[in-house]
């Protein structure tokens, strides 16, 4: 008998998220009843992520990583695997941390505790009218595209963005204020996370330099805590490396739900919030799965900033699309299905459908995964919410007024 599944959301009152291995899923009967349904993560490395209390904490290996950072109910993170290749970045040691060089012309570096957890150690700087900064060399390759960003505790005399991270190499530099772009001249907000883009134009062994005045000389009096240099666009989760060493982060992979006895194939909705890192790079795929003919499944199509919809029915296949849109903002998708008609719906607006596809015989779908059926195309990004209902009627129930 067909169940809605359920990750995420509030059954029963209560936050549903379970992050011990082998329960991530749930399913409910018709009494509202919610059991876990095992499944499995997979990362094979320990991870971090940011608890309820706005702390950063570890995550063991093959755990789901749920991330309280920008929403209070919490989000499901799946991430790709990462490399911070700044060593020791949670900055142990003595004032000048180890694996940390020393470049100022005066001023100040003072040890402070973090206010983002006890896993990292945070800095002080102080500077007047000069230089106070930490520095690792590190071989920057052309062509290359780099990030590297802090997070920022404490301001008591503001300076400006690239006065607290410089690369110093040939290249070019973008610069960010919790992932939005501005000018480097921005001054900074406590609490804020700050980031500069480099790309690469000289291969060269180079300064990596964190502090006040890193540019030049500089007056300020800021506190700085979990620097990351890493390859790509945006920083991902905090990477904690150790000293000696850069730190890595395997990529997070949630495996099939293989309980055909579950979905009902004739007739149902797939519904979630979430958003993904970034639109580059291959689809970003949610599936309900039977076999390489025989599957429904939304997908964040790469290049196109867009949700789509791909029902495959015997080898038939039928697409719908959402439209462009902002992939990296939480935004709701539901899909619905029965024997003729396909229907997606972008935060409660009908905006797609097709009225004759070739309906999937009963028992098709046997599994939800978070990748195609080829294998690849995995499903990097946050989900709040995720549901398949056993039909249109169980939706309306839940609140999804809007698919009458």
């Amino acid at each position: 008998m067909a169940k809605n599944l359920k990750l995420g959301g509030k059954p029963n009152g209560s936050t549903a998220w379970r992050t011990i291995k082998g329960s991530t899923l749930f399913y409910t009967d018709e009494d509202g009843i919610y059991e876990g349904v095992p499944s499995e993560v997979i990362c094979s490395t320990s991870k971090t992520t940011t608890n309820k209390d706005g702390l950063i904490v570890t995550v063991e290996a093959d755990t789901s990583a749920i991330d309280y950072s920008d929403d209070v109910d919490g989000a499901l993170r799946n991430e790709d695997d990462g490399e911070n290749f700044l060593f020791n970045s949670g900055w142990l040691g003595a004032e000048k941390p180890t694996d940390w060089n020393t470049g100022f012309a005066g001023g100040v570096i003072s040890i402070e505790s973090s206010i983002n957890g006890g896993l990292i150690s945070a800095r002080r700087f102080q500077a007047s009218s000069n230089r106070q900064t930490l520095y690792r060399d590190f071989d920057f390759v052309s062509g290359t595209t780099y990030f590297c960003s802090v997070l920022l505790e404490a301001v008591i005399t503001p300076v400006s963005i690239q006065e607290i991270i410089f690369f110093n190499s040939t290249g070019t530099r973008t610069y960010f204020e919790d992932g939005v772009e501005v000018t480097g001249t921005t001054l900074l907000s406590m609490g804020k996370e700050y980031g500069a883009k480099f790309v690469a134009t000289a291969t060269a062994t180079n300064q990596m330099r964190i502090g006040c005045g890193t540019a030049g000389n500089a007056t300020g009096d800021v506190t700085i805590s979990a620097p990351q240099l890493e390859i790509g666009e945006k920083r991902t989760s905090t990477i904690i490396s150790p000293t000696g060493a850069t730190g890595v982060r395997g990529k997070d992979q949630l495996t099939g739900i293989g309980r055909e006895d579950l979905f009902n194939s004739v007739e149902g909705v797939l519904s979630f919030e979430s958003s993904i890192f970034t639109d580059a790079g291959s689809n970003k795929e949610i599936m309900l799965y039977g076999d390489v003919d025989n599957f429904i499944t939304a997908y964040y199509q790469s290049g196109f900033n867009r949700v789509t919809i791909r029902h495959k029915s015997s080898g038939v296949s039928a697409y719908l699309y959402t439209g462009t849109f902002d992939v990296t903002q939480r935004t709701s998708i539901a899909m619905y299905y029965n024997s003729n008609v396909l229907r997606i719906y972008k935060d409660g607006v009908l905006v797609d459908e097709d009225l004759s596809i070739t309906p999937l015989a009963n028992g098709a779908i046997q599994e939800l995964r978070m990748k195609s059926h080829t294998g690849t195309n995995i499903f990097f990004g946050k989900i709040q919410e995720l549901t398949v209902y056993k039909n249109i009627q169980s939706a309306v129930n839940d609140g999804l007024t809007y698919l009458q």
